[in-house]
C-alpha cells in the first residue's frame, strides 16, 4: 500500500507562550517526514510483510523486514506467536504522538539506508523549541530497544545545552529576547519533566538543561528563571541550589586576596614581590 503524499502536518504558531509549558509546534511543523508512512486504511488490513503501526487515529504502513532490523521490542513481539501483534501485524499506542511515531519510522528509514537523519543539531538557541519532541523521540528509541538509534538521538539532544556565550549575549541585547527566553525556559522546564532520574542517559540530561539555565543564560535573568519554573519543584530545587552555590563562590572570590601576578622568565615561572 502507498504512502499518502497528501497527509501533511497541519500544527498552526500559537499565539501566546503562555502557561507552564511550551508547546512543540515547531516541531510539528517542521518534521514532514513524519508523514511520509501515513496511509488511509479504509475497510483494509497489512498487506503481505507489511505492518501497521497506529497513534491518534493515524496509521502508518511500513516494511516488517525494516521494523524489526534495530528493534528488538518489534522483533520479539513480531516474532513471537504468543504476541498478538504477531497475527494481526498491527499496533496500536494510546500514550504515543503520531508526530512522534512518524519521525521514529523516518529514523530507522536513515538508519538502515544509511541517509543523513533530519535531527536538527544546535546553532542558535531558539532552535531548544524543538527539544520536547526530541526528547519523547529519544524515549521511543530507547522503548522500541533500538540501541543505535537511541545513541544518536540522545547525542544530539545534548547538542542543544553547549550554549555559546557569545549567542546569548548577541540575543540578550535583541528587541524580541524576553519572549524568546520565556519560550527558551519553559522549553526546558518541559524536557526536565520528561527525563526520568532513574535512567543515566536521562539523568545526565537533566544535570544538562540545570547548567544551562544556571550558567549559560545570563544571569540578570535569574529571577525571571526562577519565577517560569516556578511549577516544577524538582528543577526549581535543582536551579535555585546551583544560583545558591555559584553566589557563595562568588563571597569567596571577593573576600580573597588578590594572588600576586606571575609571568614566564627564561623557562621559569616567576612570581612578583
Amino acid at each position: 500500500m502507498e504512502p499518502f503524499a497528501n497527509n501533511k502536518s497541519k500544527a498552526s504558531t500559537p499565539t501566546s507562550t503562555n502557561g507552564e509549558d511550551a508547546t512543540d509546534f515547531e516541531f510539528d511543523i517542521n518534521c514532514e517526514e513524519a508523514w511520509t508512512f501515513l496511509v488511509d486504511t479504509s475497510n483494509t488490513s497489512p498487506g503481505p510483510g507489511q505492518v501497521f503501526l497506529i497513534a491518534e487515529g493515524k496509521t502508518f504502513s511500513v516494511r516488517e523486514n525494516l521494523l524489526i532490523k534495530h528493534s528488538k521490542y518489534f522483533e520479539r513481539s513480531l516474532r513471537n506467536p504468543r504476541y498478538v501483534e504477531s497475527q494481526t501485524k498491527t499496533f496500536t499506542f494510546d500514550d504515543i504522538k503520531a508526530v512522534h511515531l512518524g519521525v521514529y519510522l523516518h529514523l530507522v528509514h536513515c538508519q538502515i539506508f544509511g541517509q543523513s537523519a533530519d535531527v536538527p543539531s544546535f546553532e542558535e538557541p531558539e532552535r531548544c523549541i524543538w527539544f520536547p519532541g526530541h526528547v519523547e523521540i529519544y524515549q521511543l528509541c530507547d522503548r522500541f530497544l533500538n540501541k543505535d538509534l537511541a545513541a544518536t538521538v540522545s547525542e544530539g539532544l545534548q547538542c542543544y545545552l553547549i550554549l555559546e556565550p557569545s549567542i546569548w549575549h548577541d540575543s540578550y541585547v535583541s528587541e524580541d529576547f524576553e519572549n524568546f527566553s520565556s519560550f527558551y525556559i519553559k522549553s526546558l522546564s518541559q524536557c526536565f519533566k520528561l527525563l526520568d532520574q532513574t535512567n543515566d542517559t536521562d539523568r545526565h540530561l537533566r544535570r544538562a538543561i540545570v547548567y544551562s539555565l544556571c550558567h549559560c543564560m545570563p544571569i540578570a535573568i535569574s529571577q525571571e528563571c526562577l519565577k517560569l519554573i516556578q511549577g516544577n519543584h524538582e528543577l526549581l530545587f535543582e536551579v535555585a541550589s546551583c544560583y545558591a552555590g555559584m553566589l557563595q563562590e562568588a563571597k569567596k572570590d571577593m573576600k580573597s586576596p588578590e594572588k600576586p601576578k606571575q609571568w614566564v622568565y627564561r623557562g621559569k615561572w616567576v612570581q612578583e614581590r
